[in-house]
């Protein structure tokens, strides 16, 4: 139904097939009408018992459920998936039970995933932490962007710069604070001008969908990036006749995001730089451009919602406020500083 009706993008109709062929398999349900509330509250006791990384392995997707669950208890191993993850498999089996009930199909009534969620003791902004000016600092100063020995070793100091998804990326991502797949998934026709300003679209496209529709919107190209280059670049992808922006960056798998395929490299590189810390990703870019333009008294909220896909919280702005000027959004974006 949400295929037929375009109320789902293939991300999460792919999410919704593999959360209910998981609860299939662990009530060993296969009709929604059977369903009771019990079975939920046994779906949710297994996703506790199993470890996070569950079934990332070639060899252990082959494995039932039960076994992986046998397995964890056996070894001592963490378990447990997270707050988020637990109350997502929630939220689109209550999909599944409204779609089952605007087909005509007879659901208990009783049954309710809601009860079953599960809360956090931390605030949602402590789930991730910002990178610092400092880190900012220290993450640019790495071969990438300073000189690398070849293109394949990107870590080891050398005299080559290669300007391709791994340089451009985070510094896209450090001067819009957009999402990585937002960033990853851009197409060469996303990189647009307006009011005489270089900007980048950030909407749906042939790549990927957006989190929300608020995540729609228009950021102004820094400066630094049109010094370094990047236009030249868009340039030269569209004269090579390439759609994507970044044409090497690949979903691994239906299931992934185009973004998966540079974790592990930039992994590898944030550790070089900043050492192990694990609340920081590259997510944290995001988070450090927010707190940027937060800690700039001259940018309105309304302005910083804009920039960063954000509802500002007021009905009046977020329904019927208009649209702020590009060249607003400019003087905005301008105020993040130079990162190297």
């Amino acid at each position: 139904m949400h295929a037929r009706t375009g109320r789902a993008n293939a991300k999460t109709l792919t999410q919704l097939r593999a959360i209910a062929d998981l609860f299939c398999e662990i009530t060993g349900l296969d009709d929604v009408r059977d369903m009771r509330q019990h079975h939920l509250a046994h779906f949710v006791a297994t996703l506790d018992q199993l470890p996070p990384t569950y079934r990332r392995s070639a060899t252990e997707r082959k494995k039932p459920i039960v076994q992986i669950v046998s397995e964890a208890a056996a070894a001592s191993i963490p378990v447990g998936l997270a707050v988020a993850t637990v109350n997502r498999n929630l939220v689109h089996l209550g999909k599944v039970l409204k779609a089952a009930q605007a087909e005509g199909l007879r659901v208990d009534p009783s049954v309710n995933p809601s009860p079953l969620r599960h809360f956090s003791k931390r605030a949602a902004k402590d789930d991730r932490e910002a990178f610092t000016p400092d880190d900012v600092r220290h993450i640019f100063a790495a071969p990438v962007w300073t000189g690398c020995q070849t293109a394949k070793r990107r870590r080891k100091p050398g005299p080559i710069i290669v300007q391709d998804w791994l340089y451009w990326v985070p510094l896209i991502a450090a001067y819009t604070g957009a999402r990585r797949e937002e960033i990853c998934g851009l197409e060469t026709a996303d990189i647009d001008e307006a009011e005489g300003v270089p900007i980048i679209r950030i909407r749906p496209n042939a790549r990927r969908g957006l989190k929300n529709p608020q995540s729609e919107r228009v950021v102004p190209v820094h400066s630094h990036l049109i010094e370094l280059g990047f236009l030249g670049f868009v340039q030269g992808q569209r004269a090579a006749g390439r759609a994507d922006l970044f044409h090497n960056l690949r979903r691994k798998s239906a299931a992934s995001q185009i973004g998966d395929s540079m974790d592990y490299l930039w992994r590898n590189i944030q550790n070089d730089r900043l050492g192990a810390q694990p609340r920081k990703t590259f997510h944290s870019f995001r988070h450090y451009a927010v707190q940027g333009l937060r800690a700039e008294f001259e940018v309105e909220k309304h302005i910083r919602a804009e920039l960063f896909g954000h509802l500002v919280g007021d009905i009046e702005d977020d329904r019927y406020g208009a649209r702020a000027p590009v060249q607003a959004l400019r003087t905005a974006v301008e105020t993040l500083p130079r990162v190297f």
